[in-house]
């Protein structure tokens, strides 16, 4: 299949990486397999690599550009200051330890350590140093990539996979559990910052910019290049996840990251204007 015809030998080189991609995993299936873990080339060695440059292209020029050029100014973040931590963030923070260190236990035991690396875990991460988080400028800033870069919390709760839980045999009522529990407190805990004001930035198409780009670098330079070295379907890099994505064929992947603009600007957007509901209705109560 020629995907860039018009360029000089563009296809020629792709076919040549293809080619030595393949030969570097010559054992995959090309269909995409039951479980979410295994690997496949449900998209081509040839379109692996085509995609693997335009999108690390794209994405490492639009944070160069926003890191050198636009800076950190136009985000209105609060001027530097402390900020004090109470024990609902220690809570919040103790509660968020206690579930990843059982999911790094999981993964450990299961042989799937590299799944760790999954946005899920790492915007746990993010929210855990939010919640112990003393000054309040680049606090600020880190809980703004946060919310952006939640959007894979909500679509894991509107089509959750969960088959290997199942399949693994190993605590899987607790594994379930843990899953759901995690990905519901990603998704309601940050409204109390919100809420309470205690992290801001200037709402708007830049921030998202900054969340999408954060997104693109997590999947293109860090989670597809692992998939490919562990062997691993890490975040659906190498087949599709469960949902609409399944009926986009061998495009899923660049369909999914061009779509991830505007969905991005969900938690972006939508999330802070629910914020201002919770605050007002906290007024009210009291």
């Amino acid at each position: 299949m020629s995907i860039l015809p018009w360029v000089p030998g563009a296809d020629e080189f792709l076919d040549w990486g293809g080619q030595k991609l393949h030969e570097w995993r010559p054992d995959w299936p090309t269909e995409a397999p039951n479980s979410s873990n295994p690997p496949s080339w449900f998209c081509s060695p040839k379109q692996t690599v085509f995609e693997l440059l335009i999108w690390n292209a794209f994405f490492l020029g639009l944070i160069t550009y926003l890191i050198t050029v636009v800076g950190l100014k136009p985000l209105g973040l609060p001027k530097a200051g402390k900020r004090d931590v109470g024990l609902i963030d220690m809570l919040m923070g103790l509660a968020l330890t206690v579930l990843i260190s059982f999911t790094a236990w999981y993964k450990y035991a299961t042989n799937t350590v590299v799944y760790l690396a999954q946005p899920c875990h790492v915007v746990t991460v993010m929210l855990i140093m939010a919640c112990w988080w003393r000054e309040r400028r680049s606090g600020s800033f880190l809980f703004m990539l946060f919310v952006h870069m939640n959007l894979g919390t909500f679509l894991a709760l509107a089509w959750p996979d969960t088959r290997d839980y199942v399949r693994r045999n190993i605590w899987p009522q607790t594994a379930i559990m843990v899953f759901f529990t995690l990905h519901w407190l990603l998704a309601l805990l940050p409204y109390y910052y919100a809420a309470r004001r205690v992290f801001e930035w200037k709402k708007g198409f830049l921030a998202v910019l900054w969340g999408w780009a954060g997104l693109g670098i997590m999947h293109w330079t860090i989670l597809l290049p692992l998939s490919l070295l562990a062997e691993k379907n890490v975040n659906y890099m190498l087949s599709p996840p469960p949902g609409p994505p399944r009926s986009w064929g061998i495009y899923y992947r660049s369909l999914q990251c061009s779509l991830c603009l505007p969905l991005v600007a969900v938690p972006g957007i939508l999330f802070p204007a629910m914020a201002n509901g919770v605050a007002w209705a906290i007024r009210k109560v009291k």
